[in-house]
């Protein structure tokens, strides 16, 4: 079947598109859990710093490359049957991998804006240092959960 896009590279009927961000949202994930220990165990500030600019530039790909190519072309031509044939459980883990998506991007633009701003140069312990941790976290996860349900929805969508 010819597909619109470019073709995939992990055998399924997903786009390069597609492919790129689900490796990038696999990577994403064991620099983030890193970057947390570099600042909460080893206390190295300054790598934390790089690898969270290394990481916010892998998700901003990730999530721009998947915004174009979920707005450029319909993904639905790529799962394979009719569009009226999509079981309705690929539609609503889109939908939740949607809204988590959402807020992940925004808790991340606002956290990285506000560490950027309060966060001395170079970076070290500081009077927002607790808040960035808390956020930090709640962060992480929602990260690793718009993650799940990004694979999920990249599974059922292009691999069965």
């Amino acid at each position: 079947m010819d597909y619109h896009g470019i073709e995939g590279f992990l055998g399924s009927r997903a786009s390069l598109a597609y492919d790129v961000a689900f490796l990038l949202e696999l990577a994403v994930i064991p620099l983030f859990i890193h970057s947390l220990l570099l600042l909460l165990v080893r206390h190295d500030y300054q790598a934390h710093k790089r690898l969270q600019l290394i990481v916010t530039g892998m998700f901003a790909v990730a999530v721009g490359l998947f915004a174009f190519e979920f707005f450029a072309y319909d993904w639905r031509t790529r799962v394979g049957v009719e569009a009226d044939a999509i079981p309705r459980i690929t539609y609503m883990t889109l939908t939740i991998h949607l809204a988590f998506l959402t807020i992940t991007a925004l808790i991340w633009l606002v956290l990285f804006l506000n560490a950027l701003n309060k966060i001395p140069s170079p970076p070290g312990p500081c009077e927002f240092g607790p808040t960035y941790v808390f956020w930090l976290v709640l962060l992480g996860l929602q990260l690793f959960i718009s993650t799940l349900t990004g694979w999920e929805f990249y599974m059922l969508a292009f691999c069965y």
